[in-house]
This record gives C-alpha cells, sequence and structure tokens, in this order.
C-alpha cells in the first residue's frame, strides 16, 4: 500500500505476487493432505474440508499462510 499525504488514509495502488516451485518435501506433504481434504469435501462438504485443515493448522499452531510459507 502507499500510504497518501494522510499517514491514516491508504490507497492500495497495485501488488506484488511472487510464484516458487514447490519443493519435493513439500509435496510429499501437501499431495496427501489435497486428496484428504478432496475426499472429505466430496463426501461431507466444503465445512468438512475447512475442518480438517482448520484441526491440522491447530494441531500445528499456526495460521494458514505460516503453514504454506513453511515448506
Amino acid at each position: 500500500m502507499q500510504a497518501s499525504d494522510n499517514e491514516e488514509e491508504e490507497e492500495v495502488v497495485g501488488y506484488h505476487s511472487s510464484r516458487r516451485s514447490p519443493s519435493p518435501q513439500a509435496l510429499a506433504i501437501i499431495k496427501p493432505l489435497y486428496e484428504n481434504l478432496l475426499q472429505a469435501e466430496k463426501s461431507g462438504g466444503l465445512a468438512a474440508s475447512d475442518k480438517i485443515m482448520q484441526d491440522l493448522l491447530k494441531e500445528k499452531g499456526v495460521d494458514y499462510d505460516e503453514f504454506i510459507l513453511s515448506f
């Protein structure tokens, strides 16, 4: 964000996106997790998939961004 003359007012003027290739170690964790989430969503809906993800994050003591960036 870029601050205006009044520092309390901020205006979004753009964004930055960076892509990175996943490591083999990350894929070894994410692929089975994704399959588990997908199966849960197919049988119990989005709420079931979300519960699995939220439980995992709580177990690890991190939020989603921390989890993803930890690989």
